[in-house]
């Protein structure tokens, strides 16, 4: 079974970079894809473990390092030297289709419409949600409305339709209470 709990990650180890491969050859569920200098490293590789775990261990080893997760259109690379671009990153990253993905997704959700619903009828609620808390409804404090809002509802749904606590509003706000 795959473990979705596994992440990319790129490095680059300044300085004193001896051992840093084993190291992370040791916390990487996949080969670590490297390129060395003289006191360079830069290497990608995958982990189940997270960011910090493994700046623990990097820290432990004192070495010094940038290190960040490789989370697909939130970065990007192009080495002129191709050699380099292909061993760290299998070759030039396109994040066309995964910015598309973003935009068709947004582009999806600007057509949901949401309705809320109030419900004061325990019968209603249990078709609902499947059944009635031991606590029955819960309330859900509501500021009164005003007059307009009031005679707002009354053009839209009629007198008949407004709840009881409307229909008291708006005989105190003719009161002008």
């Amino acid at each position: 079974m795959k473990n979705l709990n596994i992440r990319k990650y790129c490095m680059i180890g300044l300085g004193n970079v001896s051992g840093v491969t084993k190291l992370l050859s040791e916390i990487s569920e996949t080969e670590v894809a490297y390129v060395s200098g003289s006191g360079l490293v830069i290497a990608t590789f995958s982990s189940a473990m997270h960011l910090a775990e493994i700046e623990t261990l990097l820290n432990d080893e004192e070495k010094s390092y940038i290190i960040f997760e490789m989370t697909p259109g939130f970065f990007s690379a192009n080495i002129k030297d191709k050699k380099f671009q292909n061993t760290l990153f299998g070759g030039p990253i396109d994040n066309t289709q995964h910015h598309q993905n973003i935009i068709d997704t947004l582009e999806g959700l600007k057509d949901i419409k949401i309705e809320f619903k109030k419900i004061d009828d325990l019968d209603e609620f249990e078709d609902l949600i499947g059944f009635i808390p031991k606590s029955g409804i819960p309330k859900v404090e509501e500021p009164d409305p005003d007059m307009d809002d009031i005679l707002d509802r009354i053009s839209e749904v009629g007198y008949e339709k407004l709840t009881k606590r409307e229909k008291e509003l708006l005989e105190k706000y003719s009161q002008g209470k």
